[in-house]
């Protein structure tokens, strides 16, 4: 399961999201595709990503996989989302 470390909030913005970590202050912007790869991971991890880029974009499912995953890398690196025991 992948979730938001509690260290990071996110907010949904006109165009996407902002995430704050507030351990060192910087602020991520998240497009509108990142920002729904976003929600997909944390409600149902890297397929759950992939399903909502597909869904709201029409997309391949190659394709939508690897968007997804290239957004979740990017946010991982960042130390933004972590997964969690169940």
């Amino acid at each position: 399961m992948l979730r938001l470390p509690d260290h990071v909030a996110l907010t949904a913005t006109g165009d996407g999201a902002m995430l704050l970590d507030t351990r060192t202050g910087r602020v991520f912007h998240l497009n509108t595709t990142g920002h729904h790869a976003l929600l997909g991971a944390l409600a149902g991890g890297p397929d759950g990503a992939a399903r909502r880029l597909r869904e709201r974009y029409g997309i391949t499912a190659e394709r939508a996989r690897s968007d997804a995953a290239a957004v979740l890398a990017a946010l991982a690196q960042h130390h933004l989302l972590v997964e969690s025991a169940l």
